[in-house]
């Protein structure tokens, strides 16, 4: 498997390729030492803090390099070395909206515009809620396992603060992969896979508010398999209007190719791992885990949503997920008129 082969590989072939994973050198974390405190209130605000302005030539050539791995390489990007011990909260949200900022634009998570999302167990932390714009958005916000899914953006960002007891294991799958499997075994299903199904969310189209729209699993951008695939939305439609036999048969084999030992990887972020994935050609899901009792130990995850300057095209039928299509358009996201 080479470097330059896309997001093709199967299962533990992705730890043998040195796109993958990078790691902070003392010359980023120098770089980063330079970044100005910043309070938590002026974070996300430009005409206070303006992020772009910062000389970080450093941190730009990284951001490259993280880039250049999910849209030609393997889809993911593990970046380690932040010193998480040395940062209190405050610190460490600035310097991952730094580094973010220089892979991409962030786009918003919630109704409410929030460009940065602390995913915890809710109920255990007591602290901030979840949003309420769709039931799926609650799952991640508990201990439970997620099964594959994608997320409303180009590129999804995490950085981890505190890590559980135990589980919460990271799993992803290559999208194209899962796809020639379907192809190879049962390519009637795949045709009905590029096929609209109804989902259950609201989105601006045409002008129009729709609580319901159609949208494919798959399609095709620039010759490679792409993916935007999220069943609690289908089978939140499919309440209303039943799916078919063999549509049903179709997302369930779907989801049991992604879920293939051999095709998938598991592993775990540790505090200090900052993960940038390509949401169009990786899947992701996560495991159930077993937190600290104690809420300021309890696991923490930042994340980001991110579009990119050197995203594909995506196919039309793509529209109500991202919005504009167009490659290195800013798009997807969570808009206003998604809350309740």
């Amino acid at each position: 498997m080479h470097a330059d082969s896309g997001p093709t590989w199967r299962g533990r072939e992705l730890f043998d390729r040195p796109d993958w994973r990078l790691d902070l050198t003392p010359a980023h974390l120098a770089a980063l030492e330079t970044v100005p405190m910043v309070e938590p209130g002026d974070l996300m605000q430009p005409e206070t803090f303006d992020s772009a302005r910062l000389d970080l030539p450093a941190i730009d050539n990284l951001a490259a390099s993280i880039r250049r791995g999910m849209s030609r390489g393997p889809g993911l990007v593990l970046l380690r070395g932040l010193p998480v011990a040395r940062f209190g909260l405050d610190r460490l949200r600035t310097l991952f909206w730094v580094i973010a900022n220089r892979v991409g634009t962030p786009i918003p998570q919630t109704p409410k515009g929030a460009l940065m999302f602390s995913i915890h167990d809710a109920q255990a932390a007591k602290r901030e809620t979840a949003p309420r714009s769709a039931h799926y958005q609650r799952s991640f916000m508990t201990r439970s396992s997620l099964s594959f899914h994608t997320d409303h953006c180009d590129v999804i960002a995490f950085l981890c603060v505190r890590q559980a007891v135990s589980g919460g294991e990271n799993y992803f799958v290559a999208a194209p992969t899962v796809h020639d499997m379907i192809e190879r075994y049962r390519p009637d299903l795949l045709e009905t896979l590029y096929r609209p199904f109804p989902h259950a969310r609201r989105v601006m189209i045409d002008g129009r508010i729709h609580d319901l729209y159609l949208q494919p699993v798959f399609g095709r951008a620039e010759g490679l398999p792409v993916v935007s695939f999220l069943r609690p939305l289908i089978d939140a439609a499919a309440a209303q209007t039943p799916l078919t036999v063999g549509r049903e048969e179709a997302l369930d084999f779907f989801e049991a190719a992604a879920e293939f030992p051999e095709l998938h990887v598991a592993f775990r972020q540790e505090p200090g791992d900052l993960l940038f994935v390509n949401n169009t050609v990786i899947l992701h899901a996560r495991s159930a885990f077993v937190d600290h009792d104690d809420p300021s130990q309890a696991r923490n995850l930042l994340r980001m949503w991110l579009s990119v300057p050197d995203s594909r095209t995506l196919p039309a039928s793509f529209a109500p997920t991202f919005g504009d299509v167009t490659g290195g358009a800013v798009r997807g996201g969570i808009q206003p008129w998604e809350g309740d």
